[in-house]
């Protein structure tokens, strides 16, 4: 199962992400039914027909109701008899570190004896940190 993650939103706010659905099929897909278990979040079109090797733009609105952690199902009905019901995951307003959230101040020393600090690099860049212990 895929997961699709909003980020941090505002109460009452939405928060837009696209995906592209592909028939790699040699027969037209229908998606009938496309649905979502929670009011927070919202998918369009709720049907539609994609053609051989043709692909076709689902959207998904979430709008938060608070600053809490809200999740739902997105659900695909096909006529896909390989795989008729397709999910996903969706979520907004995860705790913790994820899609959105700035990287907290983190400092520590270098192996060298050398200081290293987050607030050294500037932001909106990716970084990766990795923590490796042995107990």
């Amino acid at each position: 199962m895929s997961a699709i993650d909003f980020g941090p939103v505002a109460a009452g706010a939405t928060e837009t992400r696209s995906i592209t659905v592909k028939n790699g099929g040699t027969a037209p897909l229908n998606l009938f039914k496309n649905w979502t278990t929670s009011p927070a979040f919202e998918v369009t079109p709720k049907q539609v027909t994609i053609e051989p090797g043709g692909s076709a733009d689902i959207r998904i609105d979430y709008t938060s109701t608070g600053d809490d952690r809200e999740s739902s199902l997105l659900k695909f009905f096909t006529d896909d008899p390989k795989q008729p019901v397709r999910s996903a995951f969706l979520v907004g307003n995860q705790p913790g570190l994820g899609v959105g959230r700035p990287l907290p101040e983190t400092k520590l020393t270098l192996l060298e004896g050398e200081e290293w600090s987050t607030a050294d690099h500037e932001p909106g860049n990716v970084m990766v940190l990795a923590y490796f212990a042995t107990f």
